[in-house]
């Protein structure tokens, strides 16, 4: 699902995957995946999944402010994760939104965003 939202070679997003995704719900299933329990000092499996849907959720918003403003309502699962994983979401997601990033006041969406 991430290779459908990844910009293309020349740059360009991709608005309509992204819609599409948004539409089909997508994001909505990796949100409820990241807040499974997991043993992170023993599952290196459930790890490499978790990097893979905070990857995925970073295409996804993306420089489009439509799934900015969704996964914004879910903020508080990044922020306060306190992982290089979670700091390449919060870029995604401010990336292009400056307003947004404004209006949360928070110290590491400023330091993201600089």
């Amino acid at each position: 699902m991430t290779r459908l939202c990844v910009p293309t070679s020349k740059g360009k997003t991709r608005l309509h995957e992204q819609r599409l995704l948004r539409n089909m719900g997508a994001h909505t299933v990796v949100l409820d995946l990241l807040q499974v329990p997991y043993d992170k000092a023993e599952d290196s499996q459930m790890k490499e999944v978790m990097v893979d849907a905070h990857e995925f959720l970073q295409h996804f918003c993306f420089g489009y402010k439509h799934n900015q403003a969704l996964l914004y309502k879910h903020l508080d699962l990044f922020i306060n994760a306190g992982d290089t994983v979670s700091t390449g979401y919060l870029i995604g997601l401010f990336v292009a939104n400056i307003s947004m990033a404004i209006q949360t006041r928070c110290q590491c969406v400023t330091v993201c965003c600089a």
